[in-house]
């Protein structure tokens, strides 16, 4: 796979063809890495944020690991995270990507509400593929139906 951002796929239709669809979009975000559930510890993503936004857990977690994503919400079950490499140390690339899966330990609830709307996503447990590119560590994440929050 190369490095370049393809905003489009196939998705079955229910007449069996294919028809292509776009994703809802494609927008950069500050990825904070652990368990959501062990405060950051441990392995997945611990929290989503607006790489712009002026945010207190971002200045309130200056030793977590962290790194830029850029993610695709396209059909459901899928969110595809790409993780910059050059924004990120070694430490962390070893920790998440060395063994060519990504481990997400607890479900992980996100929206998109620092760029618009208020839906939710939940990426599930499991060991995910990392394709792994010049620039991106690519992972494919399965998602729960995209819910709004209560």
């Amino acid at each position: 796979m190369n490095d370049k951002l393809d905003h489009t796929g196939r998705k079955a239709s229910s007449a069996g063809l294919s028809a292509t669809w776009l994703p809802q979009a494609v927008f950069a975000a500050e990825i904070i890495f652990g368990s959501p559930k062990k405060n950051c510890a441990g392995a997945g993503i611990c929290k989503v944020n607006s790489p712009t936004a002026h945010n207190t857990d971002t200045l309130n977690c200056l030793n977590c690991q962290r790194a830029i994503a850029l993610v695709s919400l396209g059909p459901a079950p899928e969110a595809v995270f790409r993780f910059v490499k050059s924004s990120m140390g070694r430490a962390v690339k070893e920790k998440y990507f060395s063994n060519g899966h990504f481990l997400v330990e607890t479900p992980f609830r996100f929206g998109r509400n620092f760029w618009e709307g208020t839906v939710q996503y939940i990426i599930q447990p499991g060991a995910y593929p990392v394709e792994k590119t010049e620039h991106y560590f690519i992972v494919r994440f399965t998602t729960g139906n995209p819910t709004r929050p209560e």
